[in-house]
């Protein structure tokens, strides 16, 4: 079992698409909205329906392949632990979406933009990815820097498809390895 926490404070973008593309790089794979105030994704639920009624079996099931996507609707992660635990118990590969108003959960992986100073200035490279967006700037040394995704690629995970063929979610599936 597999379990990462992305966190995007500064990108809504990247913080909604990011954990799509992370989850699509493995299969089966469930993306675990924790953001109260997240999207709406297309569900039969949402984790705030499972932590109201308790979860059935077949609601916490992991499914046999593709990726998939469970709402927040409503709910603090810390009233949903129970829930999320048992997720995590059943399914191989976790995405966990961090709000991206608040702190960064202590192991969570940051994705933000690459800008120049003064608009990013230098921090630690540690569980940081560097999302390149055209400006030709250097990383930090030992950051890891993101391709930019093709518009298919962002056109297929806003309609929670896997992209065909996708250097981005590739480069960000590598994450997976420090999980």
């Amino acid at each position: 079992m597999s379990v990462v926490a992305l966190w995007s404070p500064s990108d809504h973008l990247l913080s909604v698409l990011a954990p799509l593309a992370l989850a699509a790089s493995r299969s089966p794979s469930l993306v675990i909205d924790l953001d109260q105030d997240g999207p709406s994704y297309s569900a039969p639920f949402t984790l705030a329906e499972l932590v109201e009624a308790g979860p059935t079996a077949k609601q916490i099931e992991r499914a046999k392949s593709g990726t998939h996507v469970l709402a927040n609707g409503g709910v603090d992660a810390s009233d949903a632990s129970e829930v999320i635990g048992a997720l995590v118990d059943r399914w191989p590969n976790v995405v966990l979406r961090c709000p991206p108003a608040r702190p960064a959960p202590t192991e969570a992986v940051s994705i933000v933009p690459l800008l120049p100073e003064p608009l990013c200035s230098p921090r630690s490279t540690r569980r940081t990815l560097f999302q390149d967006v055209g400006l030709r700037t250097n990383a930090p040394a030992g950051g890891v820097v993101l391709p930019r995704p093709k518009a298919s690629t962002l056109a297929a995970l806003s309609q929670l498809e896997v992209p065909v063929r996708s250097r981005w979610v590739n480069r960000l599936g590598s994450v997976w390895g420090t999980a």
